[in-house]
This record gives structure tokens, sequence and C-alpha cells, in this order.
């Protein structure tokens, strides 16, 4: 069989109202997100808002969507923690972004809380790969996985358990 690691996320039993859910725009917002991110392999200018607009109608956001996001997106980039992720350390390090990648998966290894009951081909792809090379040699890689949910800062378990939810993914 062959699955993907986003099908092995979250918990083994689901609750109906999530089953059931009709939040679409939660989906489009991370379409969207997605997208830009995609655009910047390295951070070298802030990208214009009207862009970000006008890219984010291309990918099915309404423009009022469109245009929060954007404002959000933006301060966003102003977070130290992401401009250093997005800016490229070294001239030997590479970005790859949307990189595909698959490999077999045997039987009895755990992801998250679900185990793998039969030998299968985990498939997908990498939202963001940067190898760091030194003297042409790959010294190390960096796996990144962007996540848009929007969490209630609230809400103390809020972030363990997206981190729980996110676990076979990552």
């Amino acid at each position: 069989p062959r699955t993907s690691p986003s099908r092995l996320e979250g918990d083994v039993d689901v609750s109906g109202r999530r089953v059931l859910s009709t939040d679409t725009r939660a989906l489009v917002r991370g379409t969207v997100v997605h997208g830009w991110l995609e655009a910047l392999p390295w951070l070298d200018e802030v990208p214009a808002e009207t862009e970000l607009i006008e890219a984010g109608l291309l990918l099915g956001a309404t423009r009022e969507e469109a245009q929060g996001w954007a404002s959000d997106f933006l301060g966003a980039l102003g977070r130290p923690s992401l401009r250093a992720l997005l800016t490229q350390p070294d001239s030997d390090a590479e970005v790859r972004v949307e990189q595909p990648f698959e490999m077999t998966v045997e039987r009895g290894v755990r992801f998250g809380q679900r185990l793998v009951e039969e030998r299968t081909l985990l498939t997908g792809s990498i939202d963001r790969l940067v190898v760091h090379r030194v003297d042409g040699e790959v010294r190390r890689v960096e796996v990144i996985d962007y996540k848009t949910d929007v969490l209630d800062t609230t809400d103390a378990g809020a972030l363990s358990e997206r981190l729980r939810h996110y676990a076979p993914q990552l």
C-alpha cells in the first residue's frame, strides 16, 4: 500500500465534528500561505502586499481574505525567527521547495498514535528543504513543514495538541 504523512496525522479516533467539518476557508488559507512561501525561496526582499493579494485571489481567496491574510503574512515576515528561516545563511546553502520524497516504512513503525500495520510506501513533498554544504559536501539539511493553523493563545494546551496532531508528518 501507499500513503502520505498527512494521512497519518491526528488521532486514531476522530470526532464526528472534525470529520464533518466544512471549514474550507482554512484549507484555502493554507493553500494561499503555502503558495506565498513557495514563491520565496530566499527572503531577499519582502513581497509587495498588492502582489500577495493578487496571488491569493488566484489561489482561491476572496479579496477580503487575501487582504487580511496578506497583512498577517507581512507581519509574520517581520518576526526575527521567520526572517532567519527564510534568509540564505551562506552561499553554500541551497533551498528546494515542494521537494518530493518517497520511502518504505516497515510494518510495526509508529507514527504518532498510529502503528503501520504492513510495509507501506510513504510518499509526499517537503514544503522547504534547505541543504547546507561545506566544500561541496552535504553537512546538514533542514526539513521545514509549514503549518497555518490559528491557535488560541489563551489555551496553554493548544500548541501541545497541535504538535501531537502533526507528529506523524514531522
